[in-house]
């Protein structure tokens, strides 16, 4: 769980048992389960926001090595540096998605020595790659239309989006 939501469980739970105290309705059985209700909610919001950053990463992935071959490091500070922040990644979750794409064979590897001794293992979009790509970003199209739509917000037409 990341440290910023465990922070502010902490936080609201030591301002809710501080107000409770003060307002002379203690009861124990009380704050432990609102506690506990809002503990695992904010688990439940972050486990969501993971699982659909994940669900993201593959096609942000793929996209980039359509642009060059990259290595894992170098993926995770463009996602850095193209979101302003928004978008961070440990490299350990990347390369499990990374060994997924390798082993479907949408990617390909190579090394490539940097310096003296250290090697670079780097990431290739291979042709089955880039159509896996295509067919997944028409998918993310359509279903971002859809959401839009859903939430009442404007959608480009097909025609701008050529």
């Amino acid at each position: 769980m990341p440290v910023k939501t465990l922070f502010i469980i902490y936080l609201i739970e030591y301002f809710l048992s501080t107000y409770i105290y003060s307002k002379s309705i203690y009861n124990n059985n009380i704050l432990d389960y609102y506690i506990y209700k809002l503990k695992t909610e904010l688990i439940y919001l972050s486990k969501n926001q993971e699982n659909f950053k994940r669900g993201c990463t593959e096609i942000l992935v793929l996209y980039l090595l359509s642009k060059e071959d990259l290595y894992g490091y170098q993926i995770t500070q463009l996602f850095k540096e193209k979101s302003d922040g928004r978008f961070t990644m440990l490299e350990g979750t990347l390369y499990l998605i990374l060994y997924k794409l390798v082993e479907a064979g949408y990617l390909s590897t190579y090394s490539k020595t940097v310096g003296i001794k250290r090697t670079r293992k780097y990431y290739h979009l291979e042709p089955s790659g880039q159509e896996y790509l295509s067919r997944i970003l028409n998918e993310y199209d359509e279903i971002t239309k859809g959401i839009a739509m859903i939430l009442d917000r404007e959608v480009q037409n097909d025609e701008q989006d050529r």
